[in-house]
């Protein structure tokens, strides 16, 4: 199955139609944390992030990545575009 790379300003602004939830979210998933972590860190469920993390995969067009390669490259995505952002400010 080929690969689909969006482009920078597409991945940015698709980054940015996240919801704040999904985006904090993604960051968390950007710092190596577990899928657990985050969900003790929340007070939610392990599947409720499970759900969430699915959506900003397919929101970033990482469905069809390879299922390691997912949290690998939302990592990069998240740091490329609102990591440098939160870094600055």
């Amino acid at each position: 199955q080929e690969l689909v790379v969006k482009p920078k300003d597409q991945v940015t602004e698709t980054v940015q139609s996240l919801t704040k939830n999904q985006q904090e979210t993604l960051g968390l998933v950007a710092r190596g944390k577990t899928n657990q972590e985050i969900a003790e860190q929340f007070g939610i469920g392990t599947k409720a992030v499970e759900h969430t993390v699915s959506r900003i995969y397919r929101k970033l067009g990482l469905d069809s990545f390879p299922l390691g390669g997912r949290r690998v490259e939302a990592a990069r995505v998240f740091m490329q575009t609102l990591g440098s952002a939160r870094s600055e400010g």
